[in-house]
């Protein structure tokens, strides 16, 4: 088994954890992050000299990780870091290259079986979507729709088969389904 996502959430104590984990789990569950995805430190200092502040040291070292994901998240937590560890979570359930969603119907009663719910490990948070987790799926609740993503092909497959429904399965340039 490859990275697992509930120990890599019960230690998120520095900056340094929350990085490696944004690392881990968009190399195992989404896409590994790439230089391209980095913002340089003269493109901050530019920004910060346009805006006529200077960002946090964390900040910084946050979008110098993934600054250029086309995503603004709102800050909805105490801490940071924590928005960013949702933030890759949430790509990867709704664009990722191994994500499918569909509405919940009245025989996903066992659905949850075998799940972690997030909330039991992550700080409150306002949005309180309810997040659970698997070693190979995530699934994210959202209202009468369900979205999930799998570490692997395989992973998806037999998801898919075990909880059989009507899945979006809409795939567009390499990209996952599209919804809203």
């Amino acid at each position: 088994m490859g990275f697992d996502v509930v120990a890599g959430l019960r230690s998120l104590d520095t900056y340094a954890d929350v990085w490696r984990f944004i690392r881990s789990f968009a190399a195992e569950w989404a896409e590994p992050i790439r230089e391209a995805d980095d913002v340089t430190r003269a493109e901050l200092d530019e920004a910060e000299q346009r805006l006529g502040v200077r960002l946090p040291e964390v900040i910084r070292e946050a979008y110098q990780l993934i600054g250029n994901f086309p995503y603004n998240p709102e800050p909805y937590t105490d801490r940071f870091s924590i928005n960013l560890v949702e933030l890759v979570m949430c790509d990867a359930v709704e664009a990722g290259d191994r994500s499918d969603g569909r509405e919940l119907t009245d025989y996903d009663r066992g659905l949850f079986d075998g799940f972690t719910p997030l909330s039991t490990i992550l700080p409150a948070m306002e949005w309180n979507m309810p997040w659970h987790v698997s070693p190979d799926v995530i699934l994210r609740r959202s209202e009468d729709l369900i979205v999930i993503a799998a570490r692997t092909d395989e992973a998806l497959a037999e998801f898919r088969v075990n909880h059989p429904g009507d899945w979006m399965s809409r795939w567009h340039e390499g990209r996952a389904f599209q919804t809203w």
